[in-house]
């Protein structure tokens, strides 16, 4: 449905295109390790028992938006003289929390309930020369709703169990009990749910579980690639997508694009178009590929060519 939907957005717009003539010489540049289900489970993951795994994961996409800074300074952190965040600002915050959740914090409902920007602005203290993230209070405000929802609930396993193993089911699970989460843009008569962060969340709770009970693995191959700004950024880079002189104008020089506005939204379509138009090319060679594979390997291909892509688009938003 959201596929389709973003094709005729992008097919009807005139703020940019999508060139299907490039997914091909895309595809055949990037390595083909990245084609795999991304894990998250590396170093710096939460390893503890099922529950706690939830609580990490639940914390940190609570939180998991807005990452890039206006002076053009980068997060990261330093654990145990070891830097972690420095190619992606999002590593450090999944370190952080996974600490913190193993000690017990950011389980308890409570205290997620009393959790204030200042509070979280400590937990997540930049390593020397680093900068501090911005929209602390709207990240604080996510993690006080995520308390309510596990005072409601019972906990996160119970949030969870909401989805009675469907991932479509627990993607609107997580928006229906968690409001910050819905990720919706309106276009013309279209209402687009992205959910990105709600889709991402589930999509690393499938993988950090190893897709075991309770994981949410039926339906799992129905979510899209994740529409934030770097896969747009690869993609244009790439030329599967390309943007209008203003678009491009904008973009080029760092000015802000409103969230909502008709260019975010082509944006976004255009990504979740190209990723489905590359998922669709991959499967003859890798039958059952999923839009998360595709994800994954434009995602690790952004970070390693940052140097080289064009700038990516800034929207101030708690959806990406």
């Amino acid at each position: 449905m959201l596929a389709r939907q973003c094709a005729h957005i992008v097919h009807s717009g005139p703020l940019l295109e999508v060139v299907d003539a490039a997914i091909t010489p895309l595809i055949q540049s990037i390595d083909p390790r990245w084609f795999a289900p991304p894990d998250w489970r590396g170093p710096h993951a939460c390893h503890g028992p099922p529950e706690q795994v939830v609580s990490w994961l639940l914390a940190y996409n609570a939180v998991n938006f807005s990452y890039f800074r206006d002076d053009g300074r980068r997060y990261w952190t330093v654990i145990d003289g070891d830097p972690v965040g420095d190619d992606d600002e999002a590593l450090a915050v999944m370190a952080r929390f996974a600490r913190l959740v193993e000690a017990g914090d950011l389980r308890d409902p409570d205290a997620l309930k009393r959790v204030a920007p200042d509070d979280l602005d400590a937990l997540l203290a930049p390593a020397p020369d680093a900068a501090s993230l911005p929209m602390m209070r709207e990240r604080a405000a996510g993690l006080r709703e995520l308390g309510q929802a596990y005072e409601r609930l019972g906990g996160p396993l119970q949030l969870l169990a909401l989805s009675h193993g469907n991932a479509g089911r627990l993607v609107d699970t997580l928006v229906g009990e968690l409001p910050s989460w819905e990720d919706t843009r309106r276009f013309g008569a279209e209402v687009l749910a992205f959910r990105k962060r709600a889709q991402l969340c589930v999509a690393m709770i499938c993988a950090c579980l190893e897709r075991r009970s309770p994981a949410p693995t039926e339906g799992i191959g129905s979510l899209t690639v994740f529409s934030d700004y770097r896969l747009p950024q690869i993609l244009r880079g790439s030329g599967v997508i390309r943007l209008g002189d203003d678009l491009a104008a904008t973009i080029e020089a760092g000015q802000p694009i409103p969230e909502g506005s008709d260019e975010e939204i082509a944006l976004r379509a255009a990504t979740i178009h190209g990723g489905e138009l590359m998922r669709q090319a991959l499967t003859p060679q890798r039958p059952g590929i999923t839009a998360l594979e595709v994800d994954h390997a434009l995602w690790r291909t952004a970070v390693e060519r940052e140097a080289e892509l064009p700038p990516f688009h800034r929207t101030r938003t708690t959806a990406y």
